[in-house]
């Protein structure tokens, strides 16, 4: 990992979290005196510079370990939900309406919880593989990365 400044270290940590590039450029930087225009060019290029970049991707892996470590713990949980459920119905040989209402919605959100991971992951796959595409690719060439995101429509605008 490249050494960062600790204003570009805040810069990556807060833009990697969540927060937009103007907002935390303003917490990172001391900009009471520069004009909001100036901050968004100076908050565009510091994202844009590579080593910012490799490390805001960085944070963002850790983030998306963190939650899929906490996704897989609630996958369980439910999944043990669901057999203690089927366990009640073989037991009893009837299902109770709320039993019912419980077992469908815990399914339900099982697939949620599915396909919206499948869709987290290949968009840090993508934003992954663009970062390194700019990292690493001569600034005189232009580079186009298309990348398809499961359940979402292609783009189409070139």
């Amino acid at each position: 990992m490249a050494k960062l400044t600790q204003q570009q270290e805040k810069f990556a940590q807060l833009v990697a979290h969540g927060m937009s590039q103007t907002k935390a450029y303003k917490e990172a930087y001391n900009t009471g005196k520069m004009k909001p225009n100036t901050i968004w060019v100076k908050a565009s290029q510091l994202a844009n510079d590579g080593k910012v970049t490799v490390r805001i991707s960085e944070i963002q892996e850790a983030i998306f370990d963190s939650v899929k470590w906490s996704q897989a713990r609630s996958y369980a949980e439910k999944v043990e939900f669901l057999d203690k459920v089927k366990g009640t119905i073989e037991k009893d040989g009837r299902v109770s309406q709320g039993t019912a209402n419980a077992f469908v919605s815990v399914v339900t959100e099982l697939d949620k919880m599915l396909d919206s991971d499948l869709k987290r992951k290949a968009k840090a796959d993508a934003d992954l593989a663009e970062q390194k595409v700019k990292t690493f690719s001569d600034d005189s060439k232009d580079v186009t990365v298309n990348i398809r995101i499961p359940g979402e429509e292609p783009n189409d605008k070139d």
